[in-house]
């Protein structure tokens, strides 16, 4: 069995490898934050911050056919700005700001078809808005007319709707964090 020369040979090694580590750490966590990424209930800076501390979640004005898209949007948009930390939720008696939620144009197609005339790939898309007003009505952040399309391959109307308006409300969460 080798035994080092020096008794600080041994120390020396490990002292090194926990630099290692320690830079190695230091350098992820520069990077997960030069990204933008931040612990689930940390919110970090968004449209509501110093405007809107609490937040009252008007009905969906949803201006298609698809009756179960409205609730559907309230409910997946909701739990991802609280998932994110952006909004503390009250009744409207309660609230210092209102979000309003507009679908303007919800379309699902069958875009490819093979050989058998059967589909091969399904395109989904919608056109939505939110808009955020103070309790006296004045603006505070509005998104514009905002659109979202996908393109899937498989048959599964419900998995695709859903999907679809998951990625909306993450798209639209992520929008509220830039200064428009």
């Amino acid at each position: 069995m080798h035994r080092p020369a020096s008794p600080f040979a041994r120390t020396t090694g490990n002292a090194a490898r926990t630099v290692v580590l320690a830079a190695s750490l230091l350098l992820a966590a520069a990077l997960l934050t030069s990204c933008g990424y931040h612990a689930t209930g940390e919110a970090g800076p968004n449209v509501f911050q110093g405007k809107a501390k609490t937040i009252y979640l008007a009905g969906v004005d949803n201006r298609t056919p698809e009756t179960g898209l409205g609730p559907r949007l309230r409910g997946v948009l909701r739990d991802e700005l609280t998932r994110r930390g952006y909004a503390q939720w009250t009744e409207r008696d309660q609230a210092d700001s209102i979000m309003h939620i507009t679908v303007q144009r919800y379309y699902r197609k069958a875009s490819v078809r093979g050989t058998d005339d059967e589909t091969l790939r399904y395109s989904a898309s919608m056109d939505w808005q939110v808009r955020i007003t103070a309790r006296d009505g004045s603006l505070i952040w509005d998104s514009g007319m905002t659109g979202i399309s996908r393109d899937y391959y498989f048959d599964a109307q419900t998995e695709l709707d859903k999907t679809l308006t998951d990625l909306a409300a993450r798209e639209m969460a992520d929008r509220m964090t830039q200064a428009y």
